[in-house]
């Protein structure tokens, strides 16, 4: 063995026994040194030097030498003690290679605090330091919202490398999870940004190689951040000539969350994070570690990682009631072990297979069925079977089956006592037949077998309103009530045209048979004003809304529960159409008046919502916080949790957040809520482009440009799809894009947007409302970048007066437009 050689294996020895508490030291070296005394000895010798206090390290000593010569101890880094331009505060921890101190600037040039990591005292062989130096490089290359950012780097002045990192003020992920009692879904979304994260350094050619709870840390905020690249292998074709992969004396680890190739020395590459990040979602998901060292020799330890195979999750939780776990998730034994069985257990052990090749291909693809489980969606890991495709899709389209069978039920029993009624004289047997024949049509579809997919909640609904007209042509008062109810099922399945086709034949029918001032009328009025709305029909909204009112102050107490629904839905109509102050007003006596009522905790609870949602325009954030609370934890009580109206309400309180700053909280809300809200609705829906809108938004205000044009992208087209191109979400969206393009530096492409969305806002009759705000500001910004002053100031001026009116008094978008128009007004004086 070359001198070279037994340095390098002493060194990977040392490193590894520095990991292991000291009575276990022993043992290790004993077993792994077996035929080599000499090197058992040095790695005993630097052992020792390691916990003991000795002279300064010699300038220099380092290049020259053999190892031990090298290694005659460090003084204490003391705080106060400055390195490059920083000063230490004081240390923060030790890891198996270097130590890492609090410290903040000391030259002065602005106030900052970081992480700073300084080579462990007596590991300073040249392999250590070689390592040190590629960790500072692997960190300079990756920019990532969940990687932390390397800030500096150098030496110290007796040649120690150093680098200095993001200081991030948080706990382990895994404490996290449990101190916040985050459910099963809350954690897989932690767990998703950690992989997009691994997946921004593997596509940068970085193998992290030590993913596990301690090196990924989560602020009090929800900010997730992944550490600690200080055992990562750069993939570029230079790195296997200095670094052999299958040297067995580069097994850097931590035996708890190493991969079988780690273990056995063979080369690592990125199946080996894959199988960390099933080691991290198993502990997450279970609260217990997927493998099991009982002893720190090295035969044990590759029998423990190598050979043995963990415990299926669900399994491993159906003793959990007595240790908290469970508790920390909020849920029972029996509910956890369910809910990990199936999809997520075959996630997590098809991460964990033994064989690389076996496993994922990449982080990608075990994110992709992440996701895919919590959309309700087929796993690329299960076995693709008829059967196991046709549970996902009742799975997933759950909501709307229940619509549409409600919907069919509630048209089959009013025929079936109708049918009855008419049939009353007739002989019982032939009663019975029609009866069943009206029943077995309502529930099969004409053609089944040509159907060129399953069907799905809209075409039972659509047989249903083709069977009631039919059947239902003699009978116009239950024609035109379950018309009504049928239009309440298409609006809540977004399918806003058939719902208003629906509830405008029911006005009429209701019309004629009970007179245009009938209760009746009001009724599907109404219905019909909330699909107008939803449809974006904002005038007619009104019109039909107004019609009803009229009727109901004839015909009800103005203390009546349905009044008081109206004069709500009228308030979230106002807001729609930007005219926030009457809003406000409606709201507000509307929700007084319900809450001194107590009639109708449901609709206090919409109420309170779209007071929030109004008030949060306005600028009012404490107050529409408060309201969004109350209002989420109404339905809580109402509905428990999850539930559809609180995943909703959640949506508009994460554009709130989004106001305040608390950006890492409104990211994780609507990642949340969006996956929940697409296993409701079986896919993409008008309120998935709000939360996409919204999570695009989120990522304009953290700099992550790349992935707010997607998110934006992907709102326009449920848009599009959903609601036709001319609907007010569409111009609130691109005034978004507007923002996006000025914020990456491109004025032109933002004026063109922010002219296109105000042209389109004023066509719709929305000149004054926020996003048209939003997006004349930014237009008034991109025209002074594009050095067109005049402009600007016409354009900063009238929406500087309309900001005054719309938002509350201190308001910052009122602040930003005032100071735009100040600027373009400067401009044009000096010319």
């Amino acid at each position: 063995m070359s001198i070279d050689d037994r340095r390098a294996r002493v060194d990977a020895l040392f490193d590894q026994a520095l990991e292991l508490p000291p009575q276990a030291r022993g043992s290790y070296l004993a077993e792994s040194c077996a035929g080599e005394p000499d090197v058992q000895a040095d790695v005993e010798e630097l052992l020792r030097l390691a916990a003991t206090d000795a002279p300064a390290l010699k300038p220099g000593a380092l290049a020259a030498g053999p190892l031990l010569a090298a290694l005659t101890g460090e003084p204490t880094v003391a705080a106060g003690q400055r390195i490059g331009a920083w000063r230490v505060v004081r240390e923060l921890g030790q890891g198996g290679m270097g130590t890492v101190f609090l410290v903040e600037r000391a030259d002065g040039q602005f106030e900052q605090r970081a992480a700073l990591k300084l080579v462990r005292y007596g590991a300073g062989s040249e392999e250590i330091l070689r390592r040190f130096e590629r960790e500072r490089q692997i960190l300079a290359s990756l920019n990532h919202a969940h990687i932390a950012r390397l800030l500096d780097g150098g030496r110290t002045e007796d040649g120690r490398p150093f680098l200095v990192m993001e200081h991030v003020d948080g706990r382990p992920i895994d404490r996290y999870c449990d101190e916040k009692r985050l459910r099963i879904d809350e954690r897989l979304d932690l767990f998703l940004r950690v992989g997009r994260a691994v997946q921004h350094a593997h596509r940068n050619l970085v193998v992290h190689r030590d993913v596990k709870p301690s090196n990924i840390v989560v602020t009090g905020e929800g900010e997730v951040k992944l550490l600690d690249f200080g055992i990562a292998r750069l993939l570029a074709p230079t790195e296997s000539r200095l670094d052999p992969p299958t040297r067995t004396v580069a097994r850097i680890l931590t035996p708890e969350y190493a991969s079988p190739e780690q273990v056995r020395g063979e080369p690592v590459t990125t199946a080996s994070d894959v199988y960390q990040l099933g080691l991290l979602l198993y502990e997450l998901l279970t609260g217990r570690r997927a493998q099991r060292i009982d002893e720190t020799t090295p035969s044990s330890l590759e029998r423990g990682v190598c050979e043995t195979p963990p415990m299926r999750p669900s399994d491993a939780v159906s003793s959990a009631a007595d240790d908290g776990i469970c508790a920390a998730r909020r849920t029972t034994p029996m509910a956890l072990s369910r809910k990990l069985r199936g999809d997520l257990d075959t996630i997590i052990l098809y991460a964990l297979r033994k064989e690389p090749e076996r496993r994922y291909a990449s982080v990608g693809e075990l994110l992709d069925d992440v996701e895919s489980y919590r959309r309700g969606l087929p796993v690329r890991a299960q076995r693709d079977t008829p059967g196991y495709r046709t549970r996902k899709f009742i799975a997933r389209h759950r909501m709307g089956l229940a619509w549409g069978l409600a919907a069919a039920l509630a048209v089959a029993w009013p025929l079936a006592s109708l049918t009855g009624e008419r049939l009353r004289a007739a002989r019982e047997a032939e009663r019975a037949a029609q009866v069943e024949k009206l029943l077995g049509d309502l529930f099969t579809l004409p053609n089944p077998r040509i159907q060129p997919r399953p069907p799905a909640a809209r075409d039972y609904v659509d047989h249903a309103a083709r069977l009631l007209r039919t059947e239902l042509r003699d009978q116009p008062a239950s024609r035109a009530r379950l018309l009504t109810v049928l239009g309440q099922v298409y609006n809540a399945l977004g399918l806003y045209p058939a719902s208003v086709e629906v509830l405008q034949e029911a006005v009429a029918v209701r019309r004629a048979r009970f007179g245009g001032e009938s209760l009746e009328v009001a009724e599907s009025l109404r219905r019909l004003s909330q699909s107008q709305h939803y449809m974006g029909r904002y005038e007619a909204a009104e019109r039909s809304l107004h019609q009803a009112m009229a009727i109901q102050r004839q015909r009800l107490s103005p203390s009546d529960p349905t009044a008081l629904q109206a004069a709500l839905e009228l308030g979230d109509l106002l807001h729609s159409r930007g005219r926030l102050g009457e809003a406000e007003q409606t709201l507000r006596q509307g929700v007084a008046a319900l809450r001194a009522s107590g009639a109708d905790r449901e609709a206090l609870a919409r109420g309170l919502q779209d007071l929030g949602n109004v008030l949060r325009d306005r600028g009012a954030l404490a107050e529409a916080e408060t309201r969004y609370r109350e209002s989420i934890e109404i339905f809580r009580a109402l509905h428990g949790e999850p539930n559809l109206a609180g995943t909703i309400a959640e949506v508009y309180l994460a554009r709130l957040l989004i106001a305040k700053g608390e950006l890492a909280r409104a990211e994780g809300l609507l990642a949340a809520n969006l996956v929940r809200l697409r296993g409701i609705y079986g896919g993409d829906h008008p309120v998935t482009g709000t939360a996409l809108r919204d999570l695009g938004y989120v990522y304009i205000e953290q700099g992550r440009f790349a992935e707010a044009e997607a998110r934006l992208a992907e709102a326009q087209a449920v848009f599009h799809q959903w609601l036709g191109s001319e609907h007010p979400m569409v111009p609130r969206a691109r005034a978004l894009q507007a923002e996006l393009e000025l914020r990456r530096g491109r004025p032109e492409e933002a004026a063109s947007l922010g002219q296109a969305t105000l042209d389109q806002f004023a066509r719709l009759g929305l000149a004054d409302h926020p996003a048209a705000l939003d997006a004349c500001r930014t237009l008034g910004e991109a025209l002074l970048a594009l050095g067109q002053p005049d402009r600007a100031a016409e354009r900063l001026a009238s929406c500087l007066a309309a900001a005054q009116r719309q938002f509350v008094p201190g308001d910052s978008r009122t602040a930003r437009i005032g100071e735009a128009l100040r600027r373009a007004q400067g401009i044009k004086l000096e010319t």
